[in-house]
């Protein structure tokens, strides 16, 4: 956003829209990488007037002396303060984000899998069709002594060609795809979640190349 030091921002707080100062800018590492980089850091007290809890907590992280299993102190202060208070370990907040990362993978390879599957019956009609209309020349080559394994050979060579082509360029075509759409997928899922996403990367694998051109053809 082009904020710099001394910057003014405008914020949505719990007493209306209040103008804030910056004062520092944290680099992108470490810590300041939570929540994909939206994080802000201000006093307590100035904190808790603006979004309207004063004198009220709502998290407390702990971190357990050496020695100390993080299960047992889990079940402690669980004991201890009830059913109203959560007690979570950092590892069980990181398998939540996982787990609604798989389920909207899951639902794109569902779609993914569907778009394969008309394709596939696509093009077993157009190659059924391909050779009815050649039902002439087959019958020419029959009678010029071609055997029927070669003609199969023939038409399965033809079409694995095809095939390979296709795939080739399927690869190709999909990886660009994945560049231009990544960040309105990101942007969807952040939208869904409330929770910020960033790819800095896409991992195309020569194993998945190999695995994706053996498949489609």
């Amino acid at each position: 956003r082009g904020l710099k030091i001394d910057s003014k921002v405008k914020l949505s707080t719990a007493n209306g829209l209040k103008t804030f100062t910056v004062r520092g800018l944290l680099k992108p590492e470490g810590a300041a990488k939570a929540y994909g980089g939206s994080l802000a850091i201000m006093d307590i007290d100035g904190a808790r007037m603006m979004v309207g809890k004063e004198n009220k907590i709502d998290r407390i992280d702990i971190v357990p002396k050496d020695g100390v299993a993080s299960k047992d102190l889990r079940e402690s202060l669980h004991k201890t303060l009830g059913e109203n208070f959560s007690v979570e370990s950092p590892a069980t907040q990181s398998e939540q984000m996982e787990k609604m990362i798989v389920a909207y993978q899951t639902l794109l390879t569902f779609f993914s899998t569907l778009a394969l599957l008309v394709g596939l019956f696509l093009i077993m009609n157009s190659i059924s069709v391909a050779i009815a209309e050649r039902k002439k020349e087959i019958g020419t080559l029959r009678a010029l002594g071609a055997t029927r394994v070669s003609m199969v050979f023939l038409f399965v060579s033809e079409i694995f060609g095809i095939g390979l082509i296709g795939s080739i360029l399927g690869c190709v075509i999909g990886r660009g795809l994945a560049e231009k759409l990544v960040t309105q997928v990101t942007t969807s899922i952040s939208s869904q979640f409330q929770i910020r996403f960033e790819v800095h990367h896409l991992e195309f694998t020569w194993k998945q190349i190999g695995t994706t051109i053996i498949l489609g053809t």
